[in-house]
């Protein structure tokens, strides 16, 4: 059972020092160095208790600022590996139910705590124009959109009502990187990273999710889902005008959610963003094809073992019927 009161006294029960104690980068690598190597639920409490305390500090340098939450956030992805297992498979095979609801409330806690962290950088800064930040703006604005993105996720999975919220941060950190000239940059979000994405794609990747009716989905499924649709969204056409194989839109804007392009009022034509995901299910269909002859309870795979292959049929089946 995961200790959630031992999460959230290690993660906001300090009062803030008068000097923070991740005063260097190599004051940030020493503190993630130290974490316990077995007790993910202190080592998590304590990189969210970093981050936080760094948020009610303002003497940090916005480049000092970022760098460190980088440093964090990479040592904090280990952790949410390893918690996400406990969650979905927590005996080495597929749970084939939701797992512990505390992890998802540690994990929402500390999404919460990373997402202001990047804010701050990227609104509330110092005007600082170094060289560092030039270079990185784009992957600054990538890891926060990734961040807004898995918080969206798992305020489905929590069931909690701040979605209208949260869409008001998307739709603005697009916007704004947009503006910024850095929304279609494509780079890989972390050192390592196969793949690249962009800030325009991680928003795709919402509008995704959302359209998938997550509220009506278990915890687990919509942890299927958001994996799922990290893979397809590449293949989405996001546009500023309607084509024919346009199926849904979206107002970019307050806490405007996808809807089908039909029911776009017309006055708001020239306002929307236009989702073709035409090209998605191939994505989709390769994916029921796969494993066809091997027992659907076995472990998944395409998007990882803690699943089971009958899980994913059923997912890619159902996104198939929404998208």
């Amino acid at each position: 059972m995961f200790n959630l009161e031992q999460f959230r006294d290690i993660a906001f029960r300090r009062s803030p020092q008068p000097v923070h104690p991740l005063r260097s980068l190599a004051d940030a690598q020493k503190a993630v160095a130290e974490l316990p190597a077995h007790d993910h639920v202190a080592a998590l409490g304590e990189l969210t208790s970093l981050a936080k305390t760094m948020n009610e500090t303002d003497t940090f340098a916005s480049e000092r600022r970022a760098r460190i939450l980088f440093i964090l956030d990479e040592a904090a992805r280990e952790r949410w590996r390893a918690l996400s297992g406990q969650y979905l498979a927590p005996a080495g095979r597929p749970l084939a139910k939701d797992g512990d609801i505390n992890i998802l409330r540690a994990f929402f806690d500390s999404a919460s705590e990373f997402v202001d962290g990047l804010a701050i950088v990227l609104d509330h800064g110092d005007g600082e124009k170094s060289a560092w930040m030039k270079e990185n703006l784009a992957r600054i604005n990538m890891r926060s959109m990734r961040w807004l993105g898995r918080r969206l996720a798992l305020a489905h999975m929590l069931h909690l009502p701040v979605i209208g919220a949260m869409w008001e941060k998307i739709h603005r950190r697009h916007r704004l990187a947009e503006e910024a000239n850095v929304a279609r940059i494509a780079l890989p979000v972390f050192e390592g990273n196969r793949f690249p994405t962009s800030v325009r794609q991680e928003y795709v990747r919402c509008l995704l999710l959302e359209l998938a009716a997550p509220d009506s989905m278990t915890g687990r499924e919509v942890e299927l889902c958001f994996r799922i649709t990290g893979r397809a969204a590449p293949a989405v056409k996001l546009d500023n005008a309607r084509s024919d194989s346009t199926v849904f839109a979206v107002i970019p804007a307050g806490d405007g959610l996808p809807m089908l392009a039909r029911q776009l009022e017309s006055g708001l034509a020239s306002s929307a963003y236009f989702l073709d995901t035409t090209l998605c299910l191939p994505k989709l269909r390769a994916g029921l094809e796969r494993d066809m002859d091997r027992p659907k309870d076995e472990p998944d795979t395409l998007f990882s073992s803690e699943y089971t292959i009958g899980e994913r049929y059923a997912m890619l089946n159902r996104l198939i019927s929404h998208w």
